[in-house]
Protein backbone atom coordinates (compact mmCIF):
# COMPACT_ATOMS: atom_id res chain seq x y z
CA UNK A 1 0.00 0.00 0.00
CA UNK A 2 2.92 2.38 -0.85
CA UNK A 3 0.75 4.37 -3.15
CA UNK A 4 -1.15 5.60 0.04
CA UNK A 5 -0.17 8.76 1.69
CA UNK A 6 -0.51 7.94 5.53
CA UNK A 7 -0.60 11.52 6.56
CA UNK A 8 -3.56 12.02 4.59
CA UNK A 9 -5.75 8.76 5.30
CA UNK A 10 -9.04 9.70 5.71
CA UNK A 11 -9.85 10.46 9.56
CA UNK A 12 -6.54 11.52 10.73
CA UNK A 13 -7.93 15.12 11.16
CA UNK A 14 -10.50 13.62 13.17
CA UNK A 15 -8.27 11.77 15.28
CA UNK A 16 -5.59 14.82 15.58
CA UNK A 17 -8.18 16.91 17.01
CA UNK A 18 -9.37 14.06 19.38
CA UNK A 19 -5.63 13.73 20.69
CA UNK A 20 -5.71 18.02 21.09
CA UNK A 21 -8.94 17.19 22.88
CA UNK A 22 -7.44 14.64 25.32
CA UNK A 23 -4.16 16.94 25.92
CA UNK A 24 -6.19 19.88 26.05
CA UNK A 25 -8.28 18.22 28.98
CA UNK A 26 -5.21 16.86 30.89
CA UNK A 27 -4.21 20.54 30.90
CA UNK A 28 -7.32 21.84 31.58
CA UNK A 29 -7.22 18.98 35.06
CA UNK A 30 -4.05 20.35 35.55
CA UNK A 31 -4.92 23.96 35.62
CA UNK A 32 -7.80 22.62 37.74
CA UNK A 33 -5.18 20.79 40.51
CA UNK A 34 -3.28 24.14 40.37
CA UNK A 35 -6.01 26.12 41.58
CA UNK A 36 -7.01 23.66 44.39
CA UNK A 37 -3.70 24.12 45.19
CA UNK A 38 -4.13 27.99 45.69
CA UNK A 39 -7.36 27.43 47.26
CA UNK A 40 -5.64 25.70 49.71
CA UNK A 41 -2.52 27.81 50.17
CA UNK A 42 -5.43 30.51 50.50
CA UNK A 43 -7.37 28.99 53.39
CA UNK A 44 -4.08 28.36 55.14
CA UNK A 45 -3.23 32.07 54.79
CA UNK A 46 -6.93 32.76 56.66
CA UNK A 47 -6.42 30.34 59.15
CA UNK A 48 -2.87 32.25 60.12
CA UNK A 49 -4.57 35.79 59.60
CA UNK A 50 -6.61 34.45 62.45
CA UNK A 51 -4.01 33.26 64.88
CA UNK A 52 -2.41 37.57 64.89
CA UNK A 53 -2.59 38.77 68.35
CA UNK A 54 -4.99 41.33 67.75
CA UNK A 55 -2.99 43.55 70.48
CA UNK A 56 0.26 43.54 67.81
CA UNK A 57 -1.71 46.69 66.76
CA UNK A 58 -1.42 48.61 69.52
CA UNK A 59 2.42 47.34 70.62
CA UNK A 60 5.16 48.79 69.92
CA UNK A 61 6.60 46.17 67.56
CA UNK A 62 3.96 47.02 65.17
CA UNK A 63 5.62 49.60 63.31
CA UNK A 64 8.42 46.62 62.74
CA UNK A 65 5.91 43.94 61.82
CA UNK A 66 3.25 46.43 60.26
CA UNK A 67 4.70 46.01 56.94
CA UNK A 68 4.52 42.35 56.70
CA UNK A 69 1.54 41.77 58.31
CA UNK A 70 0.17 44.42 55.53
CA UNK A 71 1.50 42.20 52.90
CA UNK A 72 0.05 39.19 53.96
CA UNK A 73 -3.30 41.06 53.63
CA UNK A 74 -2.54 42.19 50.63
CA UNK A 75 -2.14 39.09 49.55
CA UNK A 76 -4.90 37.45 51.25
CA UNK A 77 -7.27 39.92 49.14
CA UNK A 78 -5.65 39.98 45.84
CA UNK A 79 -5.07 35.82 46.09
CA UNK A 80 -8.85 35.62 46.51
CA UNK A 81 -10.08 38.31 43.41
CA UNK A 82 -8.09 36.07 41.85
CA UNK A 83 -8.97 32.25 42.50
CA UNK A 84 -12.44 34.37 42.14
CA UNK A 85 -11.81 35.55 38.42
CA UNK A 86 -10.31 32.18 37.47
CA UNK A 87 -12.98 29.63 39.37
CA UNK A 88 -15.68 30.25 36.45
CA UNK A 89 -13.31 30.02 33.51
CA UNK A 90 -11.90 26.93 34.37
CA UNK A 91 -15.69 25.65 35.31
CA UNK A 92 -16.67 26.21 32.13
CA UNK A 93 -13.63 24.77 30.18
CA UNK A 94 -14.21 21.32 32.40
CA UNK A 95 -17.73 21.50 31.14
CA UNK A 96 -16.86 20.93 27.55
CA UNK A 97 -18.46 18.57 25.24
CA UNK A 98 -17.20 15.29 24.06
CA UNK A 99 -16.08 14.57 20.44
CA UNK A 100 -17.40 11.16 20.93
CA UNK A 101 -20.97 11.82 19.09
CA UNK A 102 -18.86 12.92 16.48
CA UNK A 103 -16.68 9.84 15.80
CA UNK A 104 -16.19 8.51 12.21
CA UNK A 105 -18.05 5.73 11.64
CA UNK A 106 -17.13 2.06 11.47
CA UNK A 107 -16.90 2.03 7.39
CA UNK A 108 -12.94 4.49 7.75
CA UNK A 109 -12.27 1.15 9.00
CA UNK A 110 -12.98 -0.25 5.54
CA UNK A 111 -11.95 2.02 3.06
CA UNK A 112 -8.54 0.71 2.69
CA UNK A 113 -9.12 -2.76 2.67
CA UNK A 114 -12.07 -2.12 0.00
CA UNK A 115 -9.82 -0.17 -1.84
CA UNK A 116 -7.15 -3.06 -1.66
CA UNK A 117 -9.53 -5.37 -3.19
CA UNK A 118 -11.17 -3.07 -5.40
CA UNK A 119 -7.65 -3.23 -7.06
CA UNK A 120 -6.77 -6.74 -6.58
CA UNK A 121 -10.05 -7.45 -8.43
CA UNK A 122 -9.03 -5.28 -11.00
CA UNK A 123 -5.75 -7.47 -11.35
CA UNK A 124 -7.43 -10.16 -11.99
CA UNK A 125 -9.94 -8.88 -14.41
CA UNK A 126 -7.00 -7.54 -16.42
CA UNK A 127 -6.24 -11.42 -16.72
CA UNK A 128 -9.23 -12.06 -18.61
CA UNK A 129 -9.16 -12.98 -22.27
CA UNK A 130 -11.97 -10.47 -23.06
CA UNK A 131 -11.83 -11.69 -26.67
CA UNK A 132 -12.11 -15.12 -26.37
CA UNK A 133 -14.82 -14.77 -23.48
CA UNK A 134 -16.35 -12.39 -25.12
CA UNK A 135 -17.32 -14.43 -28.32
CA UNK A 136 -19.02 -16.56 -26.01
CA UNK A 137 -21.04 -13.69 -24.80
CA UNK A 138 -22.10 -12.17 -28.14
CA UNK A 139 -23.08 -15.89 -28.73
CA UNK A 140 -25.08 -17.02 -25.99
CA UNK A 141 -29.15 -15.94 -26.30
CA UNK A 142 -30.22 -16.88 -22.76
CA UNK A 143 -28.33 -15.61 -19.88
CA UNK A 144 -28.84 -19.10 -18.30
CA UNK A 145 -26.06 -20.21 -21.14
CA UNK A 146 -23.73 -17.75 -19.62
CA UNK A 147 -23.19 -16.00 -15.98
CA UNK A 148 -21.26 -13.23 -15.66
CA UNK A 149 -17.44 -14.54 -14.70
CA UNK A 150 -16.53 -15.06 -11.41
CA UNK A 151 -13.13 -12.58 -11.83
CA UNK A 152 -15.64 -9.80 -13.12
CA UNK A 153 -18.58 -10.43 -10.64
CA UNK A 154 -15.91 -9.82 -8.09
CA UNK A 155 -14.62 -6.89 -9.79
CA UNK A 156 -17.99 -5.41 -10.34
CA UNK A 157 -19.01 -6.17 -6.22
CA UNK A 158 -15.47 -4.96 -5.04
CA UNK A 159 -16.22 -1.67 -6.87
CA UNK A 160 -19.68 -1.38 -5.77
CA UNK A 161 -18.79 -2.18 -2.22
CA UNK A 162 -15.70 0.85 -2.81
CA UNK A 163 -17.93 2.91 -3.71
CA UNK A 164 -20.78 2.76 -0.44
CA UNK A 165 -17.99 2.97 1.80
CA UNK A 166 -16.76 6.20 0.14
CA UNK A 167 -20.26 7.55 0.00
CA UNK A 168 -20.73 6.71 3.79
CA UNK A 169 -17.06 8.04 4.25
CA UNK A 170 -17.74 11.28 2.46
CA UNK A 171 -20.95 11.86 3.95
CA UNK A 172 -19.45 12.07 7.26
CA UNK A 173 -17.20 14.85 6.39
CA UNK A 174 -19.66 16.65 5.19
CA UNK A 175 -22.30 16.53 7.78
CA UNK A 176 -19.63 16.61 10.72
CA UNK A 177 -15.89 17.92 10.21
CA UNK A 178 -17.06 21.78 10.07
CA UNK A 179 -18.74 21.16 13.10
CA UNK A 180 -15.50 19.26 14.69
CA UNK A 181 -13.33 21.95 12.96
CA UNK A 182 -15.49 24.68 14.59
CA UNK A 183 -16.15 23.64 17.88
CA UNK A 184 -12.20 22.80 18.43
CA UNK A 185 -11.19 25.92 17.00
CA UNK A 186 -13.70 27.58 19.65
CA UNK A 187 -12.13 25.48 22.39
CA UNK A 188 -8.85 26.70 21.43
CA UNK A 189 -10.32 30.55 21.62
CA UNK A 190 -11.81 29.44 25.40
CA UNK A 191 -8.46 27.97 26.58
CA UNK A 192 -6.67 31.13 25.42
CA UNK A 193 -8.94 33.43 27.11
CA UNK A 194 -8.62 31.32 30.65
CA UNK A 195 -4.91 31.18 30.43
CA UNK A 196 -4.73 34.70 29.56
CA UNK A 197 -6.58 35.80 32.60
CA UNK A 198 -4.71 33.42 35.06
CA UNK A 199 -1.78 34.67 33.91
CA UNK A 200 -3.21 38.36 34.28
CA UNK A 201 -3.96 37.06 37.78
CA UNK A 202 -0.64 35.59 38.97
CA UNK A 203 1.07 39.03 37.35
CA UNK A 204 -0.80 41.00 39.84
CA UNK A 205 -0.75 38.51 42.47
CA UNK A 206 3.20 37.97 42.64
CA UNK A 207 5.24 40.76 41.30
CA UNK A 208 8.66 38.50 41.25
CA UNK A 209 6.51 36.73 38.49
CA UNK A 210 5.29 39.51 36.62
CA UNK A 211 7.92 39.59 34.12
CA UNK A 212 7.54 35.75 33.20
CA UNK A 213 4.11 36.61 33.12
CA UNK A 214 3.97 39.78 31.01
CA UNK A 215 6.01 37.45 28.43
CA UNK A 216 3.92 34.56 28.92
CA UNK A 217 0.79 37.24 28.17
CA UNK A 218 2.60 38.33 25.10
CA UNK A 219 3.15 35.10 23.73
CA UNK A 220 -0.22 34.06 24.45
CA UNK A 221 -1.77 37.16 22.96
CA UNK A 222 -0.17 35.99 19.68
CA UNK A 223 -1.67 32.91 19.44
CA UNK A 224 -3.83 32.75 16.37
CA UNK A 225 -6.80 30.47 17.12
CA UNK A 226 -7.39 31.38 12.83
CA UNK A 227 -3.58 30.01 11.73
CA UNK A 228 -3.96 27.36 14.65
CA UNK A 229 -6.95 25.68 12.78
CA UNK A 230 -6.49 26.45 9.20
CA UNK A 231 -3.71 24.30 9.56
CA UNK A 232 -6.31 21.23 10.34
CA UNK A 233 -8.64 22.89 7.49
CA UNK A 234 -5.87 22.49 4.99
CA UNK A 235 -5.10 18.67 6.32
CA UNK A 236 -8.84 17.95 6.25
CA UNK A 237 -9.15 18.93 2.25
CA UNK A 238 -5.84 17.34 1.65
CA UNK A 239 -7.57 13.79 3.21
CA UNK A 240 -10.61 14.25 1.16
CA UNK A 241 -8.89 14.06 -2.22
CA UNK A 242 -7.07 10.83 -1.01
CA UNK A 243 -7.34 7.51 -3.23
CA UNK A 244 -9.08 6.10 -1.02
CA UNK A 245 -11.91 8.77 -1.08
CA UNK A 246 -12.02 8.61 -4.70
CA UNK A 247 -14.87 5.87 -6.27
CA UNK A 248 -12.85 3.48 -8.53
CA UNK A 249 -13.30 3.11 -11.96
CA UNK A 250 -14.88 0.36 -13.57
CA UNK A 251 -13.42 -1.08 -16.87
CA UNK A 252 -15.88 -3.70 -18.19
CA UNK A 253 -13.48 -6.33 -19.62
CA UNK A 254 -15.67 -8.12 -21.55
CA UNK A 255 -16.43 -4.57 -23.18
CA UNK A 256 -12.81 -3.74 -24.18
CA UNK A 257 -12.42 -1.67 -20.74
CA UNK A 258 -14.83 0.86 -21.75
CA UNK A 259 -15.15 2.40 -18.35
CA UNK A 260 -19.14 1.51 -17.09
CA UNK A 261 -21.13 1.91 -14.15
CA UNK A 262 -21.81 -2.00 -12.81
CA UNK A 263 -25.45 -2.64 -13.01
CA UNK A 264 -24.73 -6.69 -13.63
CA UNK A 265 -23.77 -9.16 -11.43
CA UNK A 266 -24.12 -6.70 -8.29
CA UNK A 267 -25.27 -10.07 -5.86
CA UNK A 268 -27.62 -9.92 -3.04
CA UNK A 269 -26.57 -6.57 -1.69
CA UNK A 270 -26.65 -4.38 -5.17
CA UNK A 271 -29.02 -5.76 -7.12
CA UNK A 272 -32.00 -4.91 -5.77
CA UNK A 273 -31.11 -1.19 -5.31
CA UNK A 274 -30.60 -1.64 -9.64
CA UNK A 275 -33.86 -3.10 -9.93
CA UNK A 276 -36.07 -0.68 -7.76
CA UNK A 277 -34.53 2.05 -10.07
CA UNK A 278 -35.60 -0.33 -13.02
CA UNK A 279 -39.64 -0.50 -11.76
CA UNK A 280 -39.49 2.71 -11.01
CA UNK A 281 -38.58 4.22 -14.81
CA UNK A 282 -41.65 1.66 -15.91
CA UNK A 283 -44.67 3.94 -14.41
CA UNK A 284 -42.36 6.91 -16.25
CA UNK A 285 -42.99 5.40 -19.73
CA UNK A 286 -45.84 6.18 -21.73
CA UNK A 287 -45.56 2.77 -24.04
CA UNK A 288 -48.47 -0.32 -22.85
CA UNK A 289 -47.77 -4.09 -23.03
CA UNK A 290 -50.38 -6.94 -23.02
CA UNK A 291 -48.14 -9.71 -22.47
CA UNK A 292 -45.08 -10.80 -21.07
CA UNK A 293 -41.43 -10.26 -23.15
CA UNK A 294 -40.03 -13.32 -24.24
CA UNK A 295 -36.59 -12.28 -24.66
CA UNK A 296 -34.02 -10.96 -22.49
CA UNK A 297 -32.01 -7.46 -23.23
CA UNK A 298 -28.63 -8.95 -25.08
CA UNK A 299 -25.85 -8.09 -23.22
CA UNK A 300 -24.34 -5.91 -25.55
CA UNK A 301 -27.29 -3.54 -25.13
CA UNK A 302 -26.70 -3.86 -21.28
CA UNK A 303 -22.94 -2.89 -21.49
CA UNK A 304 -24.09 -0.14 -23.88
CA UNK A 305 -26.49 0.80 -20.95
CA UNK A 306 -23.82 0.82 -18.21
CA UNK A 307 -21.16 2.93 -20.45
CA UNK A 308 -24.05 5.56 -20.42
CA UNK A 309 -24.39 5.32 -17.11
CA UNK A 310 -20.65 7.17 -16.28
CA UNK A 311 -21.86 10.32 -17.74
CA UNK A 312 -25.72 10.26 -17.13
CA UNK A 313 -27.76 8.07 -13.88
CA UNK A 314 -30.05 5.46 -14.50
CA UNK A 315 -33.54 6.38 -14.46
CA UNK A 316 -32.95 9.39 -16.93
CA UNK A 317 -31.60 7.12 -18.89
CA UNK A 318 -34.45 4.62 -18.51
CA UNK A 319 -36.29 7.26 -19.94
CA UNK A 320 -35.59 6.32 -23.19
CA UNK A 321 -36.67 2.77 -23.82
CA UNK A 322 -40.01 1.50 -23.94
CA UNK A 323 -41.40 -0.61 -20.88
CA UNK A 324 -41.03 -4.07 -22.71
CA UNK A 325 -37.34 -3.07 -23.15
CA UNK A 326 -36.90 -2.50 -19.20
CA UNK A 327 -38.83 -5.71 -18.46
CA UNK A 328 -36.00 -7.53 -20.76
CA UNK A 329 -33.68 -5.68 -18.95
CA UNK A 330 -34.37 -6.76 -15.37
CA UNK A 331 -34.22 -10.69 -16.50
CA UNK A 332 -31.48 -10.23 -17.73
CA UNK A 333 -30.38 -8.55 -14.60
CA UNK A 334 -31.52 -11.54 -12.23
CA UNK A 335 -30.77 -14.26 -14.50
CA UNK A 336 -26.93 -12.70 -15.29
CA UNK A 337 -26.07 -13.47 -11.47
CA UNK A 338 -26.83 -15.88 -8.90
CA UNK A 339 -30.47 -16.18 -7.41
CA UNK A 340 -31.26 -13.54 -4.99
CA UNK A 341 -33.43 -16.24 -2.96
CA UNK A 342 -31.19 -20.05 -2.89
CA UNK A 343 -34.12 -22.60 -2.86
CA UNK A 344 -33.22 -25.93 -2.22
CA UNK A 345 -34.32 -28.87 -4.05
CA UNK A 346 -36.03 -30.66 -0.87
CA UNK A 347 -37.48 -27.14 -0.44
CA UNK A 348 -38.85 -27.08 -3.41
CA UNK A 349 -40.22 -30.37 -3.64
CA UNK A 350 -41.89 -30.06 0.38
CA UNK A 351 -43.29 -26.94 -0.08
CA UNK A 352 -44.75 -27.28 -4.03
CA UNK A 353 -48.10 -26.30 -3.14
CA UNK A 354 -47.22 -23.20 -0.43
CA UNK A 355 -45.26 -23.03 2.64
CA UNK A 356 -47.25 -22.38 6.22
CA UNK A 357 -46.29 -19.39 8.35
CA UNK A 358 -44.97 -21.08 10.77
CA UNK A 359 -42.52 -22.70 8.45
CA UNK A 360 -41.46 -19.52 6.44
CA UNK A 361 -38.66 -17.80 8.79
CA UNK A 362 -37.02 -21.34 9.02
CA UNK A 363 -36.72 -21.14 5.03
CA UNK A 364 -36.03 -17.46 4.59
CA UNK A 365 -32.93 -18.27 7.59
CA UNK A 366 -31.41 -20.46 4.69
CA UNK A 367 -32.67 -19.29 1.69
CA UNK A 368 -32.37 -15.58 1.80
CA UNK A 369 -29.10 -13.20 2.37
CA UNK A 370 -28.93 -10.65 5.74
CA UNK A 371 -30.89 -8.33 3.70
CA UNK A 372 -33.49 -10.01 3.08
CA UNK A 373 -36.18 -7.26 4.08
CA UNK A 374 -34.81 -5.07 0.74
CA UNK A 375 -34.79 -8.09 -1.29
CA UNK A 376 -38.80 -8.70 -0.38
CA UNK A 377 -39.84 -5.27 -0.54
CA UNK A 378 -37.93 -5.76 -4.25
CA UNK A 379 -40.19 -8.34 -4.98
CA UNK A 380 -43.51 -7.34 -3.68
CA UNK A 381 -42.93 -4.07 -6.34
CA UNK A 382 -41.70 -6.55 -8.86
CA UNK A 383 -44.84 -8.66 -8.17
CA UNK A 384 -47.09 -5.21 -8.42
CA UNK A 385 -45.73 -4.59 -11.97
CA UNK A 386 -46.80 -8.04 -13.25
CA UNK A 387 -49.79 -8.24 -12.28
CA UNK A 388 -50.30 -4.99 -13.75
CA UNK A 389 -50.04 -6.66 -16.97
CA UNK A 390 -52.98 -7.25 -18.89
CA UNK A 391 -53.96 -11.09 -19.53
CA UNK A 392 -51.82 -12.63 -17.07
CA UNK A 393 -52.54 -15.36 -14.83
CA UNK A 394 -51.79 -15.21 -11.19
CA UNK A 395 -49.77 -18.20 -11.42
CA UNK A 396 -47.59 -17.17 -14.63
CA UNK A 397 -47.11 -14.11 -12.41
CA UNK A 398 -45.59 -16.21 -9.24
CA UNK A 399 -43.92 -18.31 -12.37
CA UNK A 400 -42.14 -15.44 -13.45
CA UNK A 401 -41.26 -13.99 -10.30
CA UNK A 402 -39.98 -17.25 -9.12
CA UNK A 403 -37.71 -17.71 -12.28
CA UNK A 404 -36.58 -13.94 -11.26
CA UNK A 405 -35.57 -15.23 -8.06
CA UNK A 406 -34.98 -18.35 -7.56
CA UNK A 407 -33.70 -19.19 -10.82
CA UNK A 408 -36.36 -21.66 -10.79
CA UNK A 409 -39.89 -22.49 -11.79
CA UNK A 410 -41.30 -24.84 -9.26
CA UNK A 411 -40.60 -22.59 -5.86
CA UNK A 412 -43.62 -20.47 -7.56
CA UNK A 413 -45.78 -21.42 -4.71
CA UNK A 414 -43.24 -20.61 -2.42
CA UNK A 415 -43.00 -17.30 -3.87
CA UNK A 416 -46.65 -16.50 -3.77
CA UNK A 417 -47.03 -18.34 0.29
CA UNK A 418 -44.04 -15.21 1.24
CA UNK A 419 -45.94 -12.80 -0.75
CA UNK A 420 -49.00 -13.57 1.01
CA UNK A 421 -47.99 -14.24 4.18
CA UNK A 422 -44.53 -12.09 5.47
CA UNK A 423 -44.78 -9.56 7.40
CA UNK A 424 -41.72 -7.70 5.79
CA UNK A 425 -41.31 -4.82 8.02
CA UNK A 426 -41.04 -7.07 11.19
CA UNK A 427 -39.49 -10.01 9.45
CA UNK A 428 -41.99 -12.21 10.77
CA UNK A 429 -45.09 -14.04 9.45
CA UNK A 430 -48.12 -12.01 9.40
CA UNK A 431 -51.01 -12.74 11.92
CA UNK A 432 -53.33 -15.60 11.23
CA UNK A 433 -56.16 -13.78 8.67
CA UNK A 434 -54.29 -11.20 7.37
CA UNK A 435 -52.40 -11.00 3.88
CA UNK A 436 -50.93 -9.05 1.08
CA UNK A 437 -53.53 -8.74 -1.87
CA UNK A 438 -53.63 -6.94 -5.40
CA UNK A 439 -55.88 -4.33 -5.26
CA UNK A 440 -56.70 -3.63 -9.18
CA UNK A 441 -57.96 -0.33 -8.68
CA UNK A 442 -55.39 1.19 -7.19
CA UNK A 443 -52.84 -0.93 -8.95
CA UNK A 444 -50.84 -2.45 -5.72
CA UNK A 445 -50.41 -4.35 -3.05
CA UNK A 446 -51.61 -4.05 0.43
CA UNK A 447 -52.25 -5.51 3.62
CA UNK A 448 -55.80 -6.67 4.97
CA UNK A 449 -57.80 -8.72 7.06
CA UNK A 450 -59.14 -11.84 4.37
CA UNK A 451 -62.89 -12.34 5.92
CA UNK A 452 -63.94 -8.68 6.15
CA UNK A 453 -61.19 -7.17 3.24
CA UNK A 454 -60.32 -4.38 5.60
CA UNK A 455 -57.00 -2.52 5.63
CA UNK A 456 -54.09 -4.01 8.17
CA UNK A 457 -51.50 -1.42 9.49
CA UNK A 458 -48.20 -3.50 10.44
CA UNK A 459 -46.47 -1.25 13.30
CA UNK A 460 -42.78 -2.16 13.16
CA UNK A 461 -41.79 -3.84 16.82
Amino acid sequence: MSRLDSRTLPGNTFHEIKLDHDYLDSFIEMIAEKLAIDERHLKDLKSLEETWNPNWNNSGIWPLISPLLNYFREEISRLERSIAEIVPRVDKLKRSPPLDEFSPPKVFDDLEPMYQKEQDALKVAHKIDSGRIGICYWGVKSPYQCLVLDQDRNYRRAVWRQHKAVDQATSWYTENMPTVLENHQQRTEDVKSCVQSILIQYSGVSSELSASCSTSIRRMAAFSSTTFISLRHDQAERERSHILLRKANYMNPLDEFHPAQPLLGLGPEGLPSVILRVIEAYDASGNEWDEFSKAEAPFDKVFELERKCIQSDLPTLLKEYNRSWKLELSYTLFMSDLPLLVIADGDAKQYRDGIPRSRMKVLLNRSAPSNRAEILLMMVKLIDVFKGIKGQYEHDVFVRTSRYLTHRKDAANIIKSIWRKWDIMNDSALPDGVERNWDKEKARSSLIWAKTRESYSSHVV
